[in-house]
């Protein structure tokens, strides 16, 4: 199996989340000339439920992988790039797709005893979405999985560096809207309108008050403005509607929930002093934080042992979100880095590319946790 070319044929054909369908189709292909149980489509969805099953199965271990790329333009001049200018795989979700291919082939070739592995090809990381319709689609339900582990490449950490968190890898995050109504009134007269510039500048301040930037505290809390919109561009018109977009991140689920609660609590204070103000709130785009199981880090850190691969282990979070976290809500497990090389590019950054050399060493990871597991 060729799986570096498998890698740059992933990135040629990547797909925005929720599109990912010649992705879908292309992993098919690779997988058709493995040797599987079985391959299931998941409902409503992108994404694909491979199972290996080994004999009398005494435990169930799932491996998972995202998908979709970045509605994003990459500016490398890769021989293999992106066939659509805005459309890229600025975070290495071809990388994943290939490490859990190259798994499957390690599973065909060389089978286990008495075990049941599961390979998830998520789609829709990148907005939040694809972890949850795996979970609404109860196809899960239909094994009794003991354990989860996904892995994320790492820039700026030397090339295969395994790293490890006992805690949370990643934070918790979500988007929220939160839209004000005032009235608006003629330009000449703005005496007979409500505006909500006001109470918005005031939310805005007392948001910046929750706050908890060190990082190095377990209450951690972000808050990301996104955009201040107050009014249109109509000159005759006075500014009756607003609009903030907010990025609120911890690393912690219930601090994120509490400072959520706690934020529009206190702006619900604010409008009932100013009557004619309406606030309609939307969250989205949640990501829960990676809590790992410090059983799993262990197995994880076990099988890197093995394998004579170096690691470290890291005490704080990676600040972005990674809807894996999400399926350890449910299942535990854990996630681990590995380093791609201390020169390489930010995720989601145009000059980003993933590193082909952690390909095989990561799926050999994956395959001693299994083995690791069998015992």
């Amino acid at each position: 199996m060729n799986i570096i070319e498998i890698r740059h044929n992933l990135h040629r054909i990547a797909e925005r989340s929720g599109e990912e369908i010649n992705t879908k189709k292309y992993i098919l292909n690779c997988l058709n000339c493995l040797q599987t149980s079985k391959i299931e489509e998941i409902p409503n969805s992108n994404g694909l439920l491979v199972e290996y099953c080994f004999g009398e199965s005494k435990k169930t271990i799932l491996f998972r992988a995202d998908i979709d790329a970045l509605q994003a333009r990459e500016v490398n001049n890769l021989e293999y790039k992106s066939n659509d200018e805005n459309v890229a795989h600025l975070c290495g979700h071809d990388g994943h797709t290939s490490i859990l291919i190259y798994l499957a082939n390690l599973l065909s070739h060389n089978p286990l005893k008495n075990i049941r592995v599961l390979l998830l090809f998520q789609p829709s990381e990148e907005d939040g979405k694809g972890a949850m319709k795996v979970i609404e689609s109860g196809i899960l339900k239909k094994y009794d999985i003991d354990s989860a582990y996904a892995i994320h490449n790492i820039p700026k950490y030397k090339k295969g560096l395994v790293l490890l968190n006992k805690k949370s890898f990643t934070c918790a995050v979500v988007s929220c809207d939160m839209i004000f109504t005032g009235k608006t009134s003629h330009a000449a007269e703005p005496e007979n309108a409500i505006s909500p510039f006001d109470i918005m500048l005031q939310t805005k301040q007392l948001i910046e008050k929750l706050e908890q930037k060190n990082f190095s505290k377990d209450d951690y809390f972000l808050a990301t403005l996104i955009e201040f919109d107050v009014g249109s561009q109509s000159y005759g018109v006075s500014a009756g509607k607003g609009v903030l977009r907010y990025t609120f991140r911890a690393k912690k689920n219930d601090v994120l929930d509490s400072k959520c609660d706690e934020i529009k609590d206190k702006i619900l204070q604010l409008i009932q002093e100013i009557e004619g103000i309406s606030l309609q709130t939307n969250y989205l785009e949640r990501f829960y934080a990676n809590e790992n199981n410090q059983e799993n880090v262990k197995c994880i850190e076990n099988a890197t042992k093995t394998e004579k691969i170096e690691y470290k282990y890291i005490e704080d979070a990676f600040r972005w979100g990674e809807d894996f976290g999400l399926i350890t809500q449910k299942i535990k497990g854990a996630m681990f880095g590995v380093g791609i090389g201390e020169e390489a590019s930010p995720l989601h950054s145009p000059t980003y590319n993933f590193c082909d050399d952690i390909i095989v060493p990561t799926a050999r990871i994956f395959y001693r946790i299994i083995q690791n597991e069998c015992k």
